[in-house]
């Protein structure tokens, strides 16, 4: 179980690498390039962690400091 900073941090960072991936792929894809799918596959790879990610965040399944 992360916490609840590290749980938000890996979520951004998959996003901008899905956004990342994704763009690449397509630009790749439309100019003839041999390895666009490399960019596909990394792109669902991160799709699934920020899934993943979104779906610890809805149930609640990270820890927080608690002061007493």
């Amino acid at each position: 179980m992360k916490s609840f900073g590290m749980l938000v941090i890996s979520t951004v960072f998959s996003a901008l690498l899905v956004f990342y991936n994704v763009n690449s792929f397509y630009n790749k894809f439309t100019s003839g390039n041999t390895y666009y799918w490399v960019n596909g596959i990394l792109a669902a790879g991160f799709l699934i962690s920020l899934i993943i990610n979104i779906k610890d965040i809805i149930k609640k399944n990270y820890t927080t400091s608690e002061s007493n």
